[in-house]
């Protein structure tokens, strides 16, 4: 069978889940194998192999600092590229974008199946009028998932049971998890990889470089508590992707008037890298504005950090798994509260130890792989 992924293939997700699916071990009564076309907008980490060949938009030099030109260009180029495909059994659009609504009625044409996949912004982030745009989407789509019932059933309250019938829960794997629960290494391997002084308490603060995750208001929290927060107090600000420059450089600004040992990571990590960073990490920061369900603090917990984060996102799957995080009402509120933990930090180390494997059986590749072949067969 074949198959049209329609994503960014910069994203670990359509990574991870184009290499699961191309692997994937199907029951000896339906024996099937895909070769796997991935249509990006962007060029990305994909390794193209027999199963796999991926199909970019690439723009010329001279248009790249052109912002509006090139998004023209790339957009045009884009709808262009999926005209000149074939047909396929199965196309799959990974994050309903406008992307997404450019190619829904040729991915339709092209396919005797479409499946459309939210990942959480592209629908807690959307407004009113786009939401009635990706309808264009939803109405040709025979499948419609969401990593979690909670964002599915927000989903349905919201379209008023229009699309009920459709709408599946199919979770992405964590291929970090693989890492973590295999490794031999040990927290203090990790903070050496990453030259991190092994007697600090490290805080990990968002997982990439979003203004989503608030950097500089958790900053200026931290900065009102300083004089209560230990000495060995070690911040760790991942900025690997997602990135405004000038948002980056203002962070980076904030970080050096605060005056606390710091790691800035700005390159791109290996999922191995990804998980020994979990590892160094004491406490994982989350209070971004909206999440389904973050992958990284998922792996977080699983890899014993404690998570402060905020009670206005939706987080019932933890609840569901019996893992216990600290919850602030505000992003100004995270100082007083590291404040806090910290100084009675070995009550909560450790707490979810025996809840950890659920995180596992939520999230891994070995337990989620399942369902979207069902969706797939």
């Amino acid at each position: 069978m074949k198959a049209l992924v329609i994503g960014n293939s910069q994203s670990v997700f359509v990574r991870d889940f184009v290499k699961n699916m191309a692997n994937a071990k199907f029951p000896v009564y339906l024996p099937r194998t895909y070769e796997i076309d991935v249509l990006s907008w962007n060029e990305g980490r994909l390794i193209p192999n027999e199963k796999v060949k991926e199909i970019t938009v690439k723009v010329p030099r001279w248009l790249q600092k052109i912002p509006k030109l090139r998004g023209i260009f790339k957009m045009a180029k884009f709808v262009w590229a999926m005209s000149r495909l074939g047909s396929y059994d199965i196309c799959h659009i990974h994050f309903v974008g406008i992307e997404a609504l450019l190619l829904a009625k040729l991915a339709r044409k092209r396919s005797k199946r479409l499946i459309a996949s939210l990942w959480g912004s592209d629908f807690h982030r959307t407004s009113k009028r786009f939401k009635r745009w990706q309808e264009r989407v939803y109405d040709r789509a025979d499948y419609i998932t969401f990593p979690t019932n909670e964002m599915l059933e927000s989903f349905n309250d919201y379209y008023q049971d229009r699309y009920v019938e459709k709408l599946r829960v199919c979770t992405f794997g964590l291929a970090p998890l693989e890492f973590l629960k295999r490794t031999e290494l040990t927290p203090k391997d990790c903070r050496k990889y990453f030259s991190i002084p092994e007697d600090a308490i490290t805080v990990c603060v968002g997982y990439n470089a979003s203004l989503q995750h608030r950097h500089k208001e958790v900053i200026r929290s931290i900065a009102k508590n300083k004089p209560h927060l230990p000495r060995n107090l070690f911040l760790i600000f991942p900025m690997t992707y997602g990135r405004d420059e000038r948002y980056v450089a203002e962070v980076k600004e904030e970080i050096r008037k605060l005056g606390i040992s710091n790691l800035v990571l700005d390159n791109f990590m290996t999922p191995e890298e990804s998980a020994m960073l979990r590892m160094a990490t004491d406490v994982f920061i989350n209070v971004q504005t909206t999440d389904a369900l973050s992958g990284s603090m998922l792996e977080h917990i699983y890899a014993g950090s404690v998570v402060i984060t905020g009670d206005w996102l939706p987080y019932k799957a933890l609840e569901e798994m019996g893992i216990d995080v600290y919850k602030v009402s505000k992003p100004d509120d995270v100082g007083g509260v590291l404040w806090y933990m910290l100084s009675n930090f070995e009550s909560w180390r450790g707490k979810n130890h025996a809840s950890k494997e659920n995180v596992y059986e939520f999230a891994s590749w070995e337990h989620n792989i399942k369902s979207w072949v069902r969706l797939w067969r």
